[in-house]
């Protein structure tokens, strides 16, 4: 019956995480995780990150764009309706997340800056970050920012070459040992 159905939505995120326990530093990565930044990559396509969680979830849970959404994609806005915004904004069940990486963030002098990871950090063959903190980080400032209720991960892992041991078993030990820091 339909009062047994659950429903949520289901966001593929790449969470910030604070360069330091300075609160700053913590309240800047969370900015930076829900804002609109131009695109951190060098695209000339003012394009914006498409990892940032507040373009896809804050029209579902709070009912408006991000602000920092409608300057930087101004021109891909849709055109919203009287009415529209209400439509977008049911409630949901849960949140479900998909997380493989995170950007290291530190509060910057104008704002949220990206933080290289250190040379020899781990990196998967996608070249995608290890960044086991990503399931800390991630669903706290999910629930810091849209209320509590319940929250999944779907999705997470790594990328990386697979190979048959002699006795023709993939034993997996860096993929074993990816989702132990996880």
């Amino acid at each position: 019956s339909p009062a047994d159905v659950t429903i949520g939505l289901t966001h593929a995120c790449a969470p910030s995480i604070p360069a330091t326990p300075k609160p700053a530093d913590i309240r800047a990565a969370a900015q930076y995780m829900f804002a609109m930044p131009e695109n951190p990559f060098g695209s000339d396509l003012r394009q914006g990150d498409l990892h940032s969680s507040g373009w896809w979830m804050d029209p579902v849970y709070l009912g408006r764009y991000p602000r920092s959404t409608r300057s930087v994609w101004k021109s891909w806005m849709p055109d919203i309706q009287p009415g529209d915004l209400d439509l977008i904004a049911q409630k949901l069940d849960f949140i479900g997340l998909n997380i493989y990486h995170s950007r290291l963030v530190r509060a910057g002098k104008r704002g949220p800056e990206i933080v290289p990871w250190p040379t020899g950090h781990p990196h998967t063959l996608m070249n995608w970050p290890v960044t086991p903190q990503a399931l800390y980080w991630g669903p706290r400032f999910f629930v810091e920012r849209y209320g509590r209720k319940p929250l999944y991960i779907f999705e997470s892992g790594m990328s990386l070459s697979d190979l048959p041991s002699s006795d023709g078993r993939v034993h997996d030990p860096q993929r074993i040992a990816y989702h132990a820091a996880y």
